[in-house]
Formats: C-alpha cells, structure tokens, sequence
C-alpha cells in the first residue's frame, strides 16, 4: 500500500502534481551557474581583469535566465496538456544550462509517456546533480512498483529519506523546520510497506526480479528465507514506528502487523536463543 503522488518543479521552486508516484517533499529550484566553456579567443584579451570577470558574470546571468525561462515554458506546456511540447522544453532547458529540476522533470514526464526506462535515465542523471528527495523518492517507488526490486527500492529509500533531513536541517524558519521533519513520516511508511513486502517474499519464496537471473540465484529466490524475512520486518516494525510518531494514518496499526509476523516467524524458525527468550507475537490488526 505505497501512497503515491509525484512532483514536478518550475523554475521559482513551486511543486505541482506530476505523475503517481511516491509523495515528495517541496524543495527550491536551484539554477546552477557553472560559467560555460568558451573557446579560445585569437587575440589576447587586452581589457582589464575585472571586465572580463565581469563579462562573464553577465553570459552567466544570461544563460541561467533562458535556462529558466525554458523551465517556466515546458511546465506551462505540461499544465496545458502538451505532453511532448513539455519534454521538449525540459530537455532544452537542461541543454542550455544543465540543473537537476529540468532532468527530474523529463523524467516524470517521459513516465506519464510510459517511456520507463528513459524516465529513469533522467531521475539517475538527476543524481548526478544533486540528491533530491523527490528523485529518489520516484526511482525508489519505480524500482518497487514496476521492477519488484524490494532492495533497490529499499536503498532508495533511505537515501530519499536522509537527504529529506539533511534538507529540513537547512532550513532556518523552526516552523517549516518542524513541517518538514513531519512530512518525513510518509517516507518512513513507505519504506515500511517495501520492507513488509520483502519480507512476505522472503518467507514464501518467488521468483526473482532480475531477468537475467542464473539457475542457481533462480532456486535460492525460490527457497523461503525465514532469518531475511524477520529482519526485513524489524526494518518495518520501526519505519512505521517512526510514520507512527509523525500522526501518518493507520501507521501504528501496520507496525503492530508486522512486529506480530516477525514473532510468528521467530516462533516457528528462530534459534533456540530466540524461542529460549519466550517473546509471544502479538494478533494481527486488521488492516
């Protein structure tokens, strides 16, 4: 039960709904200002110094605002409807002046055209940018809804989840500060639901995601793997515990689920140690 929604960005950091996706957390555009690589002139720049810093800061300020104005364009396309027109303005966005907004939102338009894989390409080159929330939180939820890889999904995961902190720790207003810190309980009842998921996997076997998977990775996915699946559910037991502290609905509910299925399994498979321990699972809520 992943709760989807996805983000786009314009250029003045305002989000607007994108794709379904896993919710992402606001966060302000920032245009990179690299200065471009020019070449060479024939003849020595006789000017002074300080003109020619100056000149460049001007070509700077120039790209950055057409790269921006393209940004602003592709979303107008996009609200409008103009599904390839906005691919267009986002990738000549990025050819102009290359920011992680433009690539981030390529992606989540090429995901409303179905073009998956070139959806993740841009989220990864993204990345290359900078380590946004909402493009780790897209390929998190790409990778466990569409590729049913619970790990990848699950790294994803908790890397959308610490640049999401690092994020709110920079902001100095303690208000939006402490809206943020909240809004990180929706990462954290994700990540739960993957952890779930992987475990109920692990406990009765299936087949595995990667396609081109040899016959001996074939039999050991296909063999229940009872120690993966309770440390998959621990790793649920305290993310909803955490979605729990942050108000997310029904949170407190799934942690109870899980923490149940985690003792039942240690019951049945655990060590002597563990049964030696005596923890009782709890009955499962009803979800």
């Amino acid at each position: 039960m992943v709760r989807q929604t996805a983000r786009k960005t314009d250029c003045d950091g305002r989000t607007h709904a994108a794709a379904a996706l896993a919710p992402a957390v606001a966060h302000r555009a920032q245009i990179t200002t690299a200065a471009p690589q020019l070449t060479a002139a024939k003849r020595p720049c006789r000017a002074a110094p300080y003109l020619c810093d100056r000149a460049q800061r001007r070509w700077r300020r120039h790209v950055a605002a057409h790269a921006a104005q393209l940004l602003a364009s592709a979303t107008a396309a996009l609200e409008a409807g103009l599904i390839e027109q906005a691919l267009a303005g986002y990738l000549q966005s990025d050819r102009a002046l290359p920011t992680p907004e433009a690539r981030f939102n390529a992606g989540n338009v090429c995901l409303q055209l179905g073009r998956i894989e070139d959806a993740i390409t841009h989220w990864h080159a993204s990345l290359e940018l900078a380590e946004l929330p909402d493009t780790l939180l897209n390929l998190a939820n790409v990778q466990f809804l569409m590729k049913r890889d619970t790990d990848g999904a699950v790294a994803l995961y908790e890397r959308a989840l610490q640049a999401h902190l690092r994020a709110a720790a920079e902001i100095e207003d303690p208000q939006a500060a402490a809206a943020a810190v909240a809004e990180a309980g929706e990462i954290w009842f994700n990540l739960g639901c993957v952890c779930d998921a992987a475990a109920n996997m692990a406990i009765q076997g299936g087949a595995p995601t990667d396609p081109n998977a040899t016959v001996e990775q074939i039999a050991d996915a296909m063999t229940p793997d009872p120690q993966r699946a309770v440390d998959m559910w621990a790793k649920a037991e305290l993310a909803f515990g955490e979605a729990a502290k942050a108000k997310i609905d029904r949170a407190d509910m799934f942690q109870r689920n899980v923490a149940a299925k985690r003792m039942r399994v240690q019951a049945e498979h655990g060590s002597a140690e563990d049964q030696a321990a005596g923890e009782q699972p709890a009955p499962l809520a009803k979800e």
